[in-house]
């Protein structure tokens, strides 16, 4: 399991994951909380996108994005919680000595730059 944080005034995105390494044939998973959100009117979006980054060039490749939906999700004592799923595919299986997978959820507000936070996670095809 690992955590991600994007910190912006009173308001916090916590993107927890399940688990760091993934096996064949199971999915990754883990939930976003957002706390502090007084308004949900000022989250323009959130997203996870899993992005292959090359180790030597830094060159990225977004693999996936996954935008998250502000409505009907559930709350708990001043936090929403969204639960998220994904189903890798083939693309996840590429050059795994040479790159690493990475899971990034962004969050952009209305009138402000796009705020990012990241980790990487390991996907097991044996």
């Amino acid at each position: 399991m690992y955590t991600t944080k994007i910190v912006k005034d009173e308001m916090e995105i916590t993107t927890i994951v399940d688990q760091a390494e993934v096996a064949f044939g199971e999915n990754l998973s883990g939930t976003v909380y957002i706390e502090g959100c007084e308004d949900e009117a000022k989250i323009d979006f959130i997203q996870l996108e899993v992005v292959r980054k090359d180790r030597i060039t830094g060159d990225e490749k977004t693999l996936l994005k996954h935008d998250i939906q502000m409505v009907g999700n559930v709350k708990s004592k001043q936090a929403e919680m969204i639960v998220f799923e994904i189903v890798p595919d083939d693309r996840w299986m590429e050059e795994p000595t040479t790159s690493e997978l990475i899971l990034r959820t962004s969050l952009q507000l209305f009138g402000e730059e796009i705020m990012r936070a990241e980790d990487n996670f390991v996907y097991n095809n044996q």
